[in-house]
């Protein structure tokens, strides 16, 4: 935003040179540099959004600089001289729309537009403003001065009330639907029935806070004109702005919430400037509305305690100096013996909060000023996340079986679901207002992830090894999110099975590594509807007798529908209960006294009996001294047909003593008698 220094010095009378008024507002408000030297320099200041409402204007900026010189700003003297005959017999208000806070209006009969003093060109350029005539011109230059944007109509242009009366009446109201508005600039805009407009009987004169229109604009052959100072919704100003494509200076200033109190003294002002330099006489009066109590209106006032000043500073600053300084920022306040109520200024729409005030006092000191001391308050290092380093230690282990990490989206398609027959299931959760067939659900599952991962890089290697820790969505009695760890195995040319026993090897090995003895878990058939509707073939994953997740082979569905040559082994564990299980209290047993012994077992079997069914039964035969057991060869062959050939190590000991030849004897004899009841025949 450029600023006139010369126009600055006139109302601050300070001494500073241009290079020293950008090092100050550098130093205490914004970024700040000067673009042009000479007679007629020019800044050009990087102010933040909240500060535009209140030094977005000379005014603001020459106060800041007042209050950086220990000084206190005194606004300009209005002197308006009015007419004796009264502007309501000539205009009226009709303000019908709540989205704008406040209108005022004055009359002025007799001008003469002609080019504005070239002093006042000077000014408007010096900002980046093209001059137009003396009218448009002073609205312009006040508007520079104050912050508020103002509207000059042409009066006669206006439609009268009556056609017997010259009486005319401005309307403050959103727009007609198919109503359209041709601007100064010669577009025309097709407004929405959300667009706020200024209005006559006839027509919309002006978007409001936005532009005017041709219908009441300023010409060499006006002489009557009628000056709009107004607060608009800001919210509203900028919907409208960006709808029609169409920013201008008053629509971005009016978008930053400017205060009610700017627009009845931008008036006055205005009001006494086109009497300066276009002549004419001012009609008593001004017509004023408030639609409704703006929240802006409302004082705001802050406690703060004296001991909290040097807390929050840092250092210790005296209670006249704090004083001081609010005071030459505008902040008036009522002293009590511990602490002060402090009042923001009207401008300063930003202050909502104590840290916000005494913000302001370290900004004017200068925070390039504060002491280097150390802090007041000790630093208390937050509680280790444990879930999350649960989590990070997963995606490290991971990792080590040369498992690559992904990251999917939480929404799948339509199709999918449909294809798997799950669209009218109700534990898919379906999106409200889904943005495309592609995002229409909640992923109740990493599965369709997975496969669509799998079809992408298969075209482009022979194996695919993937995991991800994400979140699944599904409904039941309530809707749940479940944090939970999968991953997928594919390989060209690869035995379903030998995947499926890899996947379930590396479960078992993160098991071990996070604790878990082999009592703790176990396979269990896939007779689950949800996961069997999604796998052909696979086993449900039970720790302490609680199913935790599922291993299987994705089924023909799934794998057509993603053009899918090869069977996908897929794995999903639920995070939550397994870290629930590994923060549980443990019991620890003394390390053996007494020597293990070893016995080794093979024999034939059906194909279709679950490994983990075979282990619960060798465990449960010898539950106190078969300690560890081992599968070290699996063989089939096409000769076999549906059996296969099963190799285990078994280790027996006891706590209490040596185990002789006849005890090892007779529990084998046990497991054998286990095993015949699972179809097993021992070589």
């Amino acid at each position: 935003m450029k600023f006139s220094y010369q126009w600055l010095k006139d109302l601050g009378h300070f001494a500073f040179s241009p290079n020293q008024v950008a090092e100050l507002l550098t130093l205490h408000l914004a970024e700040s540099r000067v673009v042009k030297s000479g007679k007629f320099a020019v800044l050009e200041v990087d102010l933040l959004p909240n500060r535009v409402a209140d030094a977005g204007c000379h005014l603001g900026l020459t106060r800041e600089l007042l209050a950086y010189e220990g000084k206190k700003f005194v606004y300009p003297r209005i002197k308006v001289k009015e007419s004796s005959e009264a502007i309501d017999k000539y205009l009226a208000l009709n303000h019908q729309s709540n989205l704008c806070n406040y209108y005022s209006a004055r009359l002025i009969q007799g001008v003469q537009v002609k080019k504005s003093p070239s002093w006042l060109q000077q000014r408007l350029k010096d900002c980046g403003l093209r001059p137009i005539n003396n009218v448009v011109d002073a609205s312009n230059y006040i508007m520079l001065l104050t912050g508020q944007p103002l509207h000059v109509f042409d009066y006669d242009k206006l439609s009268p009330i009556l056609s017997d009366s010259p009486k005319r009446e401005i309307i403050i109201r959103l727009a007609h639907p198919h109503e359209a508005i041709t601007t100064l600039d010669g577009e025309i805009l097709e407004l929405s029935t959300s667009d706020l407009v200024i209005a006559d009987h006839k027509q919309p004169l002006a978007l409001a806070g936005i532009k005017g229109g041709q219908a009441a604009e300023i010409t060499q052959q006006t002489q009557n004109i009628v000056l709009e100072s107004a607060n608009f919704d800001g919210v509203t100003v900028r919907k409208t702005s960006r709808l029609h494509q169409l920013i201008t200076e008053a629509s971005w200033r009016f978008e930053h919430n400017l205060s009610p109190q700017l627009a009845p003294y931008s008036l006055e002002l205005l009001a006494q400037l086109i009497r300066e330099v276009s002549g004419g006489e001012i009609l008593a009066g001004v017509l004023e509305s408030k639609k409704r109590s703006s929240k802006k209106n409302q004082k705001n006032i802050i406690p703060i305690s004296w001991s909290r000043w040097s807390n929050f500073l840092g250092w210790s600053l005296s209670q006249s100096r704090i004083k001081q300084i609010l005071t030459n920022l505008g902040f008036s306040f009522i002293e009590r013996k511990n602490y002060l109520l402090i009042t923001p200024p009207e401008f300063r729409n930003d202050i909502i909060c104590a840290q916000d005030v005494m913000g302001e006092v370290a900004r004017l000191i200068g925070v390039n000023n504060i002491p280097l001391n150390a802090p007041l308050l000790t630093s208390v290092l937050p509680k280790e996340n444990e879930f999350w380093v649960f989590k990070e230690q997963f995606k490290d282990w991971l990792a080590a079986y040369q498992l690559e990490e992904v990251y999917n989206y939480s929404l799948i398609s339509k199709e999918v679901v449909e294809s798997v027959g799950l669209n009218n299931s109700s534990r898919v959760i379906k999106l409200a207002n889904p943005l495309s067939n592609l995002f229409y659900y909640l992923r109740p599952s990493l599965i369709f992830n997975f496969l669509e991962n799998v079809q992408h890089n298969l075209s482009f290697r022979n194996e695919v090894r993937l995991f991800e820790l994400g979140k699944i969505y599904q409904q039941g009695t309530d809707f749940s999110e479940d944090e939970v760890v999968g991953g997928v195995l594919s390989q060209r040319q690869a035995v379903s099975e030998d995947l499926f026993l890899e996947a379930k090897g590396i479960l078992e090995d993160l098991l071990k590594k996070f604790g878990f003895s082999r009592s703790d878990y176990s396979f269990a058939s896939l007779n689950d509807a949800w996961y069997s509707s999604l796998l052909k073939s696979g086993a449900i994953l039970m720790i302490n007798s609680k199913p935790v997740g599922v291993v299987g082979i994705s089924n023909s569905t799934l794998n057509n529908f993603f053009d899918l040559k090869n069977d996908v082994v897929f794995w999903e564990i639920k995070l939550a209960p397994w870290f629930t299980e590994i923060k549980a209290e443990k019991y620890y047993k003394p390390l053996p006294k007494y020597p293990a012994v070893s016995r080794d077992i093979s024999f034939i079997i059906s194909s279709d009996v679950l490994i983990d069914n075979i282990l619960n039964a060798m465990q449960s035969a010898s539950p106190e001294l078969l300690v560890d057991v081992d599968l070290f060869d699996v063989y089939r062959d096409e000769q076999m047909g549906n059996k296969q050939s099963l190799s285990f190590h078994l280790v027996f000991q006891s706590p209490h003593k040596t185990l002789t030849k006849s005890e090892v004897d007779q529990e084998l004899d046990k497991i054998i008698t286990k095993l015949k009841h699972l179809g097993a025949i021992i070589r």
